[in-house]
């Protein structure tokens, strides 16, 4: 039985144009009723990569699309099988046939590095509106990104704005940071601040450190928000804590300009918000 690897979701494959801009791949769905499927889940949870891709081989030969999503990722990131990019695609491409969301998103990516496949923007692009428009909300914000920067066919930062605040709607926290951004700068929409605080805010409160450092220095300016230093020192704190490198360095910049019993109230949120979103 080859249990070599523990179980995981894929990472972004290497050569991918870049993490912010992609949202990267996609793995299993949840179960919705017992069966040979659902069973394959199971298998796949207690890292028994054998059994899961045994219960799901006929089911994907029989042309269940997510049985044959799943043998793709298994393939991708060589689990229970060799590592192999090859039936990977060819696996997805089956499930994409049939407007498998995950599949027609994991098809944009490669296409998008040029990975096992051609590097064509227009076919990625095509890829992820089917995928967004079959309910893939990591290819909204891939589309999104797409249109704004206008690959694989015309920029158009209205749609990409449309397509962005969707995503954010959906509670992806990298559309609700870019989000923030846009309003802020008024890319494909209205110059707001307020909105872009709020976004700022929603992100932050998902524990998306790039958010948290920028919603902290605007409590700090007053921007968008009231200004509130206990506030802002807080979501630095936790943008430092999560590694963010400019947060941590804003912090140091103003210890000497404020009182110190701020910093230990904010050292406490940090306390408090980091422990509530590990549990």
């Amino acid at each position: 039985m080859t249990k070599t690897k523990a179980a995981r979701r894929p990472a972004l494959i290497p050569g991918l144009v870049s993490g912010a801009f992609l949202a990267g791949l996609t793995l299993f769905a949840a179960p919705t009723f017992a069966g040979p499927y659902e069973d394959g889940l199971a298998a796949y949870d207690r890292s028994d990569f054998d059994a899961a891709i045994k219960l799901w081989q006929p089911l994907a030969e029989a042309g269940d699309a997510r049985a044959q999503f799943n043998i793709g990722a298994l393939y991708q990131d060589g689990l229970g099988v060799p590592l192999d990019l090859r039936p990977a695609i060819s696996w997805w491409r089956k499930a994409a046939e049939q407007n498998y969301p995950q599949a027609l998103h994991n098809l944009a990516m490669l296409h998008i590095a040029g990975d096992g496949v051609s590097q064509d923007m227009a076919q990625a692009r095509q890829y992820l509106e089917r995928a967004q428009a079959a309910g893939s909300v990591r290819s909204v914000y891939s589309l999104a990104k797409m249109y704004l920067d206008g690959l694989g066919g015309p920029e158009n930062k209205t749609a990409g704005f449309a397509l962005m605040l969707r995503a954010g709607e959906m509670g992806l926290d990298k559309a609700q940071y870019n989000l923030g951004k846009m309003y802020r700068d008024g890319e494909g929409t209205h110059r707001d601040l307020v909105a872009a605080a709020a976004w700022f805010s929603r992100a932050a409160e998902q524990n998306y450190a790039a958010a948290q450092n920028h919603i902290g220095n605007r409590y700090l300016r007053g921007e968008g928000v009231a200004k509130d230093d206990a506030a802002g020192l807080s979501w630095l704190t936790i943008a430092a804590r999560n590694g963010f490198g400019p947060a941590a360095e804003r912090l140091e910049s103003l210890r000497p300009q404020l009182d110190g019993a701020l910093f230990a109230e904010a050292e406490s949120r940090a306390d408090v918000f980091l422990k509530s979103v590990k549990q």
